[in-house]
């Protein structure tokens, strides 16, 4: 049981790794994740979600802000491999600002 718990705090800590905004975990699990923005900005989690819709086996992508001045934005996976897809779709972004960046 303390194998899994640490596992799970890895995996956690590499979510938030190397990035611009950070996650807080609400739930994780291999077919579902729910994690709460840091910052109120929905459009990483909108985009995010609009790019997971895409993919095959995902049973359900979205995200949720219930006000702009009172909470932040909550973003909702439920899928085949959940953590392989939100970085997968992760990685897909960036290249794709690369790319735009490279292009201008």
């Amino acid at each position: 049981m303390k194998k899994r718990i640490k596992k799970i705090k890895e995996k956690k800590q590499k979510l938030n790794e190397g990035g611009f905004m950070k996650f807080i975990i609400i739930k994780f699990g291999k077919e579902e994740i729910e994690m709460e923005l840091d910052e109120r900005d929905p459009t990483l989690p909108a985009l995010l979600a609009y790019k997971i819709n895409n993919y095959d086996n995902v049973y359900f992508c979205a995200y949720k802000w219930e006000h702009p001045l009172v909470d932040n934005p909550k973003f909702y996976l439920k899928a085949e491999n959940s953590i392989k897809i939100f970085k997968k779709a992760i990685e897909e972004i960036r290249n794709e600002i690369k790319e735009l960046k490279n292009n201008i």
